[in-house]
């Protein structure tokens, strides 16, 4: 229900690890048909410029499914840190609104639950030994 993942470099999809946050994961980028304001090709673009690890688009099966295209954005782990800053880079290309992060253990292992959302990233944080998700 995928079409092929786009590749910076190389890029291998961890789940084997002791702690989820370790494994790698992807924030989940929706995109309205006819993505009228062209986040696939930015997403692209910045991919082909190493922004990007890895990204993928939901294939039309999945889109008839959600109503939307779904872009995956990957981060080579799920640790905080990991993950701000690729949503940092989603932000600073005009990705807007809220998104997911969701692991890759999570998806192999069939869960739906979510590890972050852009608002915990993006919170101000008062204590910084606070942490979100696990």
């Amino acid at each position: 229900m995928w079409e092929p993942t786009i590749r910076s470099g190389y890029f291998h999809s961890r789940v084997k690890v002791a702690d989820e946050r370790d494994a790698t994961g992807k924030w989940l980028v929706p995109v309205e048909f006819g993505d009228p304001d062209g986040v696939w090709e930015r997403i692209q673009i910045a991919t082909a410029s190493r922004r990007f690890v890895a990204v993928k688009r939901s294939a039309p099966r999945l889109d008839d499914i959600l109503g939307h295209h779904l872009v995956c954005v990957y981060s080579e782990s799920s640790r905080e840190e990991d993950v701000r800053s690729v949503l940092g880079r989603l932000r600073e290309i005009g990705v807007k609104g809220s998104l997911t992060y969701k692991t890759d253990l999570a998806t192999v292992e069939g869960r739906d639950d979510k590890l972050w959302t852009s608002e915990q990233i993006e919170a101000p944080r008062s204590d910084p030994n606070h942490s979100f998700g696990l």
